[in-house]
């Protein structure tokens, strides 16, 4: 299914694990509660794709445009997501938990109440990212981006933080015990 076009087509809750839908144009899909476990969707354009309450765990992700797309309570715990696009993406209540997103680009994006537990987020671009209630205890975000980013009640206990742009960051009640 490499380059396969299944633009605005309805996946809703469609077993698609081991899949390898590479480059994939997805654009505007429903995958709503879609079953993508360890599915490869390197490449693919998922921008404004519908992928709420979705399973992505151990997914390939890398490189993908997920920008705008909807991932509310999506499951991409241990999801490699190198490089991905997530700008302005809805990821309410999103799992990362022990996730790849080197370098990814979550600006703007919506990430409250996000799981980003042990996840890789170094060099991502978090700016202006809603970040109030995320759990990003023991992630590695070394030089990342989170200018102006809102941080408020956020737990970064254990975070390594080297090198981070904080500029403007609201850390209202935010939790950095054992952060460096």
């Amino acid at each position: 299914l490499i380059r396969v076009d299944g633009r605005e087509a309805n996946f809703q809750r469609a077993l698609l694990a081991d899949v390898k839908l590479i480059e994939a144009d997805l654009n505007r899909s429903n995958l709503q509660e879609a079953d993508l476990r360890s599915a490869d969707l390197s490449g693919a354009d998922l921008g404004l794709a519908n992928l709420n309450e979705a399973v992505l765990t151990h997914a390939r992700l890398s490189e993908a445009n997920l920008d705008r797309a909807g991932l509310f309570k999506a499951n991409l715990e241990g999801a490699n997501c190198a490089g991905a696009s997530f700008q302005n993406g809805d990821l309410l209540e999103a799992n990362f938990a022990n996730s790849n997103l080197l370098r990814a680009i979550l600006d703007e994006a919506y990430l409250a109440k996000t799981n980003f537990q042990g996840a890789n987020l170094e060099g991502a671009d978090l700016s202006w990212a809603n970040l109030v209630e995320a759990d990003l205890s023991k992630s590695t975000m070394e030089f990342a981006v989170l200018f102006r980013a809102n941080l408020q009640e956020a737990k970064l206990d254990g975070a390594k933080l080297y090198g981070a742009d904080l500029r403007g960051a609201n850390v209202e009640k935010a939790s950095f015990i054992g952060t460096h």
